[in-house]
């Protein structure tokens, strides 16, 4: 019982610098309208799941105090709480896995002729898996142990072979970014702080920000390709799996029709360098100013060494 406090305590203070950043993180994108690079969101979650503190401290307290009726029966809740989300990602992976085992594996030559290239094209040693079958998302990339691309057959009659290599260049530098393995890590970010709503913001907002990591190296790999043309094959794809093209495929949700929108005037108004620097100089500032605090806070959240040493700060009874 006292691990479990002691964990819950830990949470309590990751979840509140973790809170503090994404705070930071929602002003810079829609007050300041800053692009997040992908280290920017990678740092969301790594403020959730590893305590920066100073040195001088214990991370894991031994007073007594602590172990108040109240404080008890939060942990229980919190714990409770996260085993049950935990249990809700596993049955998501159980029934992806179920749904993959129906796929059939691409032996189209067109679509494997492109995904080579595009594999060659930005260093990917090895080509990943492209799967057939009826998804939400027309094109997405999956991974259980190893990251797949499924693809929904019936809109690729209506793609021609550069909307084809866009596409599929995008989704393999998913996979050559490692997103689908950073998104894992805002998983367990959202198992351990489920209470938080900073925390589930973060992870939705960090999904667009892989998307648009995406779309930026597809359109720093192509020099003959602006960004009129990707936005184009994006409102093609959305035009096709919405249900007005010949074949429609799935169907993209309003969520993922405003997520559209903010990709698109990402990349037609993509800032010039000196705007650049100047959002980086200030996203740098904003991740500084978050280290900091926590710094500062472990200090007094955390008992020093030199409080250990005696015992009448610990003397309040259980």
């Amino acid at each position: 019982m006292q691990i479990l406090g002691n964990i819950f305590s830990i949470i309590l203070y990751l979840s509140f610098i973790g809170s503090i950043f994404s705070f930071a993180a929602l002003f810079s994108k829609k007050v300041l309208h800053l692009v997040q690079p992908l280290w920017f969101g990678v740092t969301g979650f790594l403020l959730y799941l590893i305590p920066v503190i100073v040195p001088q401290v214990q991370l894991i307290p031994g007073e007594r105090q602590m172990w108040r009726y109240g404080f008890r029966i939060a942990s229980v809740i919190w714990m409770a709480g996260a085993l049950l989300f935990a249990l809700y990602f596993l049955i998501r992976i159980r029934f992806a896995s179920r749904s993959m085992r129906k796929c059939t594996i691409c032996r189209d030559e067109r679509v494997l002729k492109i995904l080579s290239e595009c594999c060659t094209a930005v260093r990917l040693s090895k080509n990943p898996r492209v799967l057939f079958g009826n998804f939400k998302d027309p094109v997405c990339v999956v991974t259980i142990l190893h990251p797949v691309i499924l693809l929904d057959k019936t809109i690729l009659p209506e793609l021609t072979d550069q909307e084809l290599e866009i596409i599929l260049k995008h989704e393999v530098l998913h996979i050559k970014r490692k997103h689908h393995l950073f998104q894992r890590f805002y998983d367990l970010a959202s198992i351990l702080h489920w209470c938080n709503p900073f925390v589930w913001i973060s992870r939705n907002d960090f999904e667009l920000i892989c998307e648009m990591d995406c779309d930026k190296k597809v359109l720093n790999s192509c020099a003959e390709l602006t960004p009129g043309d990707y936005t184009r094959t994006m409102l093609h794809l959305m035009e096709i799996s919405s249900g007005t093209g010949k074949n429609a495929g799935g169907r993209i949700e309003a969520l993922g029709f405003l997520m559209a929108k903010q990709r698109f005037a990402a990349l037609l108004s993509y800032p010039k360098q000196f705007w650049r620097i100047i959002s980086l100089a200030v996203l740098g500032g904003l991740v500084t100013m978050t280290i900091l605090l926590s710094i500062s806070a472990s200090r007094t959240y955390f008992y020093p060494y030199p409080a250990l040493m005696g015992s009448v700060e610990y003397s309040e009874p259980d």
